[in-house]
């Protein structure tokens, strides 16, 4: 049985999550721990009554769905949320965190939530999937992977992505994106390695040009993939994640995707 990780701060950014996260595990067998995180603001003990009695009111509707396969349960803690996040994937030894992201605004300004952001950058030890405000209800017919195989793959670091894959009869895509600089010896040798490692699902690797930014490279990506329902990227240090978090663009207008990005861990 599958563990998945809800947070939620009632929005309907947070439902949107819930919702791609029913339906991304529809046919699993799975157990989705609904997580509201609340400060010193509700701290008084009417405050937390108020908050209880939501979040109850939110598995009651959730469980009331009688899907035969999933169960939802409630976990209210007194926590900034990215500890509060990091203390229930330990304790519930979670296998997926699904979460909303603020999507793009009116004035295209943002793409993240802050909390999105610091659960990208400092939850380690698990898969995360964001999921945009505004994303595209497809099916996932493509997964792509983006790669520059400087990393040296573990088993475990790819048995999330290939889970994915197999339940959603998917294929993935693997992408480097690059400019006419060949690839090192190392890089050959992960290359390879990493399609011996995905030889048990349907997969093809890709080379795409490098755009003026990350951000940018993926979006037009996506405009000529459109069957694409997941991003997948690895966290690492120097890698595409790192660099599209801290991209200027992330703040401004280019990378208006509406498809989920999934973050594999990295058990270096």
């Amino acid at each position: 049985m599958k563990k998945i990780l809800l947070p939620t701060d009632f929005s309907k950014n947070s439902k949107r999550a819930m919702d791609f996260a029913t339906s991304l595990f529809a046919k699993e067998d799975c157990i989705f721990y609904v997580l509201h995180a609340y400060q010193m603001g509700i701290s008084a003990e009417t405050g937390k009554l108020e908050m209880e009695q939501k979040l109850q009111n939110l598995i009651s509707g959730l469980n009331g769905k009688k899907i035969r396969n999933q169960r939802f349960e409630a976990i209210l803690m007194h926590e900034i949320p990215v500890n509060a996040i990091n203390v229930s994937i330990i304790d519930k030894d979670v296998d997926f965190t699904i979460m909303g992201t603020k999507g793009t605004t009116a004035l295209g300004k943002i793409f993240m939530g802050s909390t999105a952001v610091s659960v990208l950058r400092h939850i380690n030890n698990c898969s995360i999937i964001v999921v945009p405000e505004n994303y595209d209800e497809r099916p996932i017919k493509e997964i792509v992977f983006v790669n520059d195989f400087k990393h040296l793959f573990r088993v475990e670091e790819l048995n999330p992505l290939k889970y994915l894959v197999k339940i959603r009869n998917a294929m993935l895509i693997i992408v480097r994106f690059s400019t006419s600089e060949a690839l090192k010896d190392q890089q050959k040798l992960n290359r390879e390695l990493l399609k011996n490692n995905l030889a048990e699902v349907p997969h093809q690797f890709k080379t795409a040009p490098l755009e003026t930014s990350v951000s940018s490279s993926i979006k037009k990506l996506l405009e000529q993939h459109k069957g694409v329902g997941i991003v997948a990227l690895l966290k690492s240090k120097h890698s595409f994640l790192e660099k599209l978090l801290w991209e200027p663009v992330i703040r401004n207008v280019a990378f208006t995707t509406r498809v989920p990005l999934l973050v594999l861990p990295n058990f270096e």
